[in-house]
């Protein structure tokens, strides 16, 4: 899946879900006002006509008008601050998701461009000397082939490294200043003469591609 369609698509939910809060929250509130002015009116129009058939006193209907306007107003409460809060975390979270997605979406296109390398093919060392051993080496993703290599001090290899993968990669080999460098499908060749005895550690230096899998040693012995 391409990673572009999918940071898309992960904002697109996340902007819908929080407008959507702010949707509900002011449903809410507009449902509390025409239920509180009807509730409240139909409460009040009773207790008039009980007041006129003498069916209560008059200090019977303050109390009861008091009553009703109390429970008004703490439903009322209860529900604006509902309404509110649903509005107020809509808002943000709907800022959030869209910086926050945006710049996280920002990293991961990063991170893959980061991996899929780019470079001038060619080596730094010597170029190959007719006659001389040839060891090759194979780049894929994310691995090498073979992933060791055996050379000896004072021996003149020809190593020949071919990209048979789907992305720019090099065979880097910081430790005696050697590297090649090539594109898909492509190869390159360098000699190589190691002067010590040791092990030395290859890796394809393009970010990303060592930690995903892309080293290998180097045993040279005496």
């Amino acid at each position: 899946m391409n990673p572009a369609l999918g940071i898309s698509g992960l904002r697109l939910g996340l902007l819908v879900g929080f407008w959507g809060l702010v949707a509900v929250g002011v449903a809410l509130g507009i449902s509390w006002a025409l239920r509180s002015l009807a509730g409240s009116g139909s409460a009040r129009r009773m207790l008039q006509m009980r007041l006129a058939r003498g069916e209560i006193s008059p200090d019977e209907y303050r109390a009861a008008e008091d009553a009703i306007g109390g429970a008004s107003v703490t439903s009322a409460g209860a529900l604006i601050a509902l309404a509110i809060g649903l509005v107020v975390v809509g808002l943000v979270g709907g800022i959030i998701a869209a910086v926050g997605v945006g710049s996280m979406g920002g990293g991961m296109m990063g991170d893959v461009g980061s991996m899929m390398g780019s470079g001038s093919p060619g080596r730094s060392g010597a170029a190959p000397v007719p006659g001389a051993r040839q060891v090759r080496v194979v780049a894929r993703e994310f691995s090498f082939e073979p992933v060791e290599l055996h050379l000896r001090v004072g021996q003149t290899v020809n190593v020949r490294f071919d990209d048979e993968g789907r992305l720019f990669h090099t065979f880097t080999v910081s430790a005696l200043h050697f590297e090649l460098r090539t594109d898909p499908g492509q190869a390159v060749a360098g000699s190589l003469r190691p002067d010590k005895a040791g092990r030395y550690q290859f890796i394809c230096s393009v970010p990303g591609h060592a930690a995903a899998g892309m080293r290998g040693i180097i045993v040279v012995t005496g």
